[in-house]
């Protein structure tokens, strides 16, 4: 049971590392869209600039979760590093409550934002409602609470191996 939650897990991760590049390309597609529209071909695209904007947004919510998984964020600088195991343990225990306790207020907060937009709906593209992406900052705060509930077990049994 433990090694088959192990490979789901492995395998959702590897699906949302493969979505966030293929999401960062198409970015990079728009954005290339845009340029040559605006620049060379001398049509400005407005779709372009709102999508690209849209997309960027989705990257950042999904990239800071995935940072989250990989701890790289500002807990992997360890400013510790000179304190005894003990403190070391106890700050990536305060930080990782910290991470989690915010992460549940966002993710309130977000389900809020998805009930006050539900019929808005982007300005050029109008089959974009703006609803969506606030379900996207609620399922990038999901995954990090859930990320960062792992990395703080795995800091505790850490904390309790010490002992």
């Amino acid at each position: 049971m433990k090694n088959r939650l192990i490979a789901i897990y492995s395998a959702a991760n590897r699906a949302l590392d493969t979505g966030i590049t293929l999401l960062l390309i198409v970015l990079c597609i728009v954005v290339l869209i845009q340029v040559v529209g605006r620049f060379v071909l001398k049509i400005p695209t407005p779709w372009s600039e709102e999508l690209a904007r849209y997309l960027m947004i989705v990257i950042v919510f999904i990239g800071a979760a995935i940072s989250n998984k990989e701890e790289r964020h500002l807990i992997a600088i360890n400013i510790f590093e000179k304190s005894p195991k003990w403190m070391v343990l106890v700050n990536r225990v305060l930080i990782h409550g910290a991470i989690l306790y915010l992460s549940v207020v966002f993710l309130k907060a977000s389900i809020t934002m998805i009930q006050v937009t539900g019929t808005e709906t982007a300005t050029s593209m109008k089959w974009l409602k703006i609803a969506y992406l606030y379900e996207v900052v609620f399922v990038g705060f999901l995954l990090t609470l859930v990320y960062e509930g792992v990395n703080f077990i795995k800091t505790l049994l850490g904390f309790f191996k010490m002992k």
